[in-house]
């Protein structure tokens, strides 16, 4: 095979896989935002704040949230605890 053979078959199959998560369905969520007006923010940071909280509330219910946990104890005591979310 030659090159460009071998460069066209990696073409299709990566377009394939491509179109093929391009193809899920849209997903329409309505969320909403809330941010704490502080006294040294202006009225734009703090919209601009409220607007990221929405869009993280919106991506979380259209995909949903993984949440890893992991706790140390070493003699019935807490040493460590270490938390992800994606």
């Amino acid at each position: 095979m030659t090159k460009w053979g071998l460069f066209i078959v990696i073409t299709i199959i990566m377009l394939t896989a491509a179109f093929s998560f391009a193809s899920e369905k849209p997903v329409w969520v309505e969320s909403e935002g809330m941010a704490v007006v502080g006294e040294i923010e202006t009225q734009k940071e703090v919209k601009e704040r409220a607007k990221i909280d929405a869009q993280n509330k919106a991506i979380e219910k259209a995909v949903g949230v993984f949440l890893r946990s992991r706790t140390l104890v070493s003699n019935s005591q807490l040493k460590g605890r270490l938390q992800r979310k994606r």
